[in-house]
């Protein structure tokens, strides 16, 4: 007699931190403008006391976020967790140093809990499309992004109105010139008139 076939036993499938961190890390990298820089400060990596000790006297910090995201003069983070994953206490502490900087930071599990911490903080993101995720609002005409671009133009235009002005061998001559030649431009013609009934008055 055949044996019946064995039932598979479906699990749910739940992503572990490191995956998300990956898929965090994209999602920074492909919604952000390519002027941000998005980085990984490796604090989680397994170490002696004696190799911690060192990096902490080169300036690492325990408890770090994960993911730091360096835009216009301005950083925020973002602390990568599983499902089930509670943060630590050195995390905790680091977090509170981070309010006291001004530094936004936020605990996200996945890519859509990203997606709307960047979108929260008025980060320039590019919209995704995805059911249910917020629109990012249109950068505001005055933002730190914009005024920067603005200030790289009117340089360049700046130094392009010089290098032009190199070319002549003698700038203040060339303007004085101008200068005369809009002057005699502007200098009243004589009034033939006045000068005709001067003469019949003779």
């Amino acid at each position: 007699m055949a044996r019946a076939p064995k039932r598979l036993k479906l699990e749910e499938w739940t992503p572990a931190e490191k995956e998300i961190h990956l898929s965090v890390l994209s999602l920074c990298r492909t919604a952000l403008p390519q002027r941000a820089i998005v980085l990984h400060v490796p604090n989680g990596i397994e170490a002696g006391p004696a190799e911690w000790n060192r990096m902490r006297a080169l300036g690492a910090i325990t408890g770090w976020p994960d993911i730091t995201v360096l835009l216009d003069g301005g950083a925020c983070c973002l602390e990568c967790k599983a499902e089930d994953g509670e943060e630590r206490e050195e995390q905790e502490a680091c977090a509170k140093l981070l309010a006291a900087a001004g530094v936004p930071r936020a605990v996200v599990r996945s890519q859509e809990d990203a997606y709307r911490a960047l979108v929260s903080w008025g980060l320039p993101v590019k919209s995704m499309y995805f059911p249910g995720w917020p629109e990012p609002a249109p950068p505001h005409p005055l933002s730190r992004g914009l005024l920067v671009e603005w200030r790289e133009a009117l340089t360049e235009a700046a130094r392009a109105w010089n290098r032009w002005l190199a070319t002549f061998p003698q700038p203040q001559l060339v303007w004085r010139e101008l200068a005369e030649a809009v002057g005699a431009l502007r200098r009243p013609a004589v009034d033939s008139t006045t000068e005709g009934s001067a003469r019949r008055a003779r």
